[in-house]
């Protein structure tokens, strides 16, 4: 059951069509995100006018209408078959551009490109539905037919979303609410413990956890940091706390489990000479979160010396994340940072230059440590006596 379920959403065409989308956007959302750390750090000392905050707030939302038709060609080219002509690949983007009058002037901007992600997919699949009827004749030159035959979903199509952009734009609103209160659930803390506790799962029983999960949550994610980028600009407090950056730099220090602390036991205090050897060969890739080789080396897929703290690492860390950024004490996290970069730098810039975020990575760290440590020893010790008598 399990591994249908898996299958279901590792080979969804259109699942697959939007992570694709989210994933070549990527370095224009850091590319901005850098601007914003800029812009913040002026406005830190204010510097910014008021003008300027406009226009940097206008820029915005242009981006965000960029981020819309980025994401409905990406998605449409992935869902293109051969044979198929490149007139669907326009024509959805088109058909998406006609909802932004509808979205961006009326507040929706930053949910916009989600809600395109949605209408692209919709459009698509309908285009391909209509292009499966043909009209046939052997009297017309079959040029003739093919035209028509290319024009008549087009038609169809354009007279849908017309009557959905003008007769019914009132309840096109529906769907981005829907979006935002999905994302309002994903931010909360039983549902960030949730996906932690889903993800875990997966990889305990050697599967891809954030492969998995972070396909059907990478919008929802994303999304957030969208918002919170946008909050930035004019002036007003983070929103969400649970995005993927929070994961990226809060829980899954050193990778999925939070296995940064483990390979720095393994660096430093092994006995066995399989974990040291990993240890060594681990440590400068954990400080990056990746840590395959932990989790297949060590190793802690059906390993029931580190089933627990592979849960209990990140739940720990996520808690006191998420109160620190709650109460205030560290600002939350509103822009992308690179993922090539260590944890604490990683951190500090998504933090918007924010140095107690900075104190917070390396306590993080340290949790992490004392949560492995004695499962650590206990597995390290039986692989060391185990090498003795061989």
């Amino acid at each position: 059951m399990l591994e249908k379920i898996v299958s279901a959403v590792q080979t969804n065409r259109y699942l697959n069509a939007i992570k694709s989308a989210i994933n070549k956007a990527a370095y224009i959302n850091i590319a901005l995100a850098f601007f914003i750390f800029v812009f913040y750090q002026f406005d830190q000392y204010g510097t910014v006018s008021e003008e300027l905050r406009i226009f940097f707030a206008s820029v915005y939302q242009y981006y965000c209408l960029l981020l819309a038709l980025i994401f409905a060609y990406v998605i449409s080219s992935e869902l293109t078959e051969e044979g198929v002509t490149d007139h669907f690949r326009y024509a959805t983007v088109f058909l998406v551009a006609l909802f932004a009058p509808n979205y961006i002037p009326n507040g929706y901007g930053t949910v916009y490109p989600f809600v395109a992600c949605i209408l692209a997919v919709f459009f698509h699949a309908l285009l391909e539905g209509l292009n499966q009827f043909k009209a046939k004749s052997k009297r017309l030159p079959q040029a003739v037919v093919d035209y028509w035959n290319r024009i008549f979903p087009l038609v169809i199509v354009f007279s849908v979303a017309f009557v959905m952009t003008y007769v019914l734009r009132d309840w096109m609103y529906v769907i981005p609410h829907a979006f935002m209160f999905v994302t309002d659930l994903l931010n909360t803390p039983v549902a960030v413990i949730a996906t932690i506790l889903l993800i875990c799962s997966f990889w305990v029983l050697g599967i891809h956890g954030v492969g998995v999960i972070g396909t059907l949550l990478r919008p929802f994610w994303l999304f957030m940091m969208v918002v919170n980028g946008f909050q930035v600009i004019i002036k007003q407090p983070a929103i969400y706390i649970g995005s993927e950056t929070f994961f990226q730099w809060i829980v899954w220090l050193g990778g999925s489990g939070c296995t940064l602390g483990l390979s720095l036991a393994m660096r430093y205090f092994s006995k066995s000479k399989h974990m040291k050897e990993l240890g060594k060969e681990a440590i400068v890739s954990n400080w990056f979160n990746i840590n395959e080789n932990i989790i297949f080396g060590v190793p802690i897929v059906d390993n029931k010396h580190f089933r627990l703290p592979f849960f209990l690492a990140p739940i720990a860390c996520a808690a006191l994340g998420y109160i620190a950024f709650y109460s205030g004490y560290v600002t939350i996290p509103s822009i992308v940072a690179p993922w090539v970069l260590p944890v604490p730098i990683g951190i500090f810039i998504s933090t918007l230059g924010d140095i107690r975020a900075v104190g917070l990575s390396f306590l993080l760290i340290l949790i992490s440590f004392l949560v492995y440590f004695p499962f650590f020893k206990k597995y390290d010790l039986e692989l060391f006596q185990q090498e003795n008598n061989n």
